[in-house]
């Protein structure tokens, strides 16, 4: 169970909201992207950035994905399928796509949703990347982790009231 309420958010608002997370875990030098027609990225950094840990140092391209599930952490959800489904059409877009120049060089691709991830579907998002991005990291951060974020940053916490 998320400690925040963070399913009551439309999609666009808890993109923001990640996107403002992003900036204060990591910097104001992460760019916020998103909507539609983003070419699949919600937030990109290219430098070198400390993630997915503050006393790590990683060069690259990172690309920041947010994938908002309706309804992911009431009681009794059925989530999983349908965050699986976003990222399976996610992953052919990236797949057929010419749209996506970065797929190429890309290090790191952080999945952020609002839904809880348990250690099986961890497995199944990373290994749907494998031929796609083969040469990237996959990280996956589910509602937990949100509220893990938000707990870190009370002024991001207050910006959001909704």
């Amino acid at each position: 169970m998320v400690r925040y309420k963070i399913d009551e958010l439309v999609w666009y608002q808890f993109e923001h909201l990640i996107q403002s997370v992003l900036k204060a875990q990591f910097g104001f030098a992460i760019e916020s992207w998103g909507g539609r027609g983003d070419w699949g990225i919600d937030a990109y950094f290219e430098g070198t950035l400390n993630y997915p840990d503050k006393k790590i140092q990683n060069e690259g391209l990172f690309i920041f994905q947010i994938k908002f599930v309706e309804n992911a952490n009431s009681s009794g959800a059925r989530f999983e399928q349908i965050l699986l489904k976003a990222v399976r059409s996610e992953n052919n877009k990236i797949k057929r796509s010419h749209k996506y120049p970065w797929k190429q060089k890309l290090d790191h691709y952080v999945l952020i949703t609002n839904a809880p991830i348990s250690p099986a579907t961890r497995d199944k998002i990373k290994n749907s990347f494998i031929d796609t991005i083969p040469n990237a990291q996959v990280h996956c951060h589910g509602g937990k982790d949100v509220c893990d974020w938000l707990d870190n940053n009370p002024q991001i916490r207050r910006s959001f009231p909704q």
